[in-house]
């Protein structure tokens, strides 16, 4: 289910985390929430790993990327997994 994220229900996003069964559930952070984002219009040899990480610490907290045995993206777009901490507003361009 977490891997399926983000949720919605009603246009309202719903912020799922893992816990432990030891966690108590008052000290759970919720603020982040993970998204995927799509990259475009980048030269071949900087659809990797490293440029993947670079831009998704840079819009928030990098998680993962599509990519394949070698750690590159062969398409037209690089997806990146990135944390957004849902408590700080979306700015409009960096």
């Amino acid at each position: 289910m977490l891997e399926g994220c983000p949720w919605s229900f009603d246009k309202n996003i719903i912020v799922l985390s893992q816990i432990r069964a030891s966690e108590n559930l008052a000290v759970v952070d919720l603020n982040w929430c993970d998204f995927y984002i799509y990259i475009y219009n980048l030269s071949l040899n900087m659809m990797n790993l490293g440029v993947a990480t670079l831009i998704g610490n840079r819009l928030g907290k990098f998680r993962d990327m599509d990519m394949d045995a070698a750690g590159c993206s062969w398409s037209s777009s690089m997806r990146v997994r990135i944390g957004l901490n849902v408590n700080v507003p979306l700015t409009h361009a960096i």
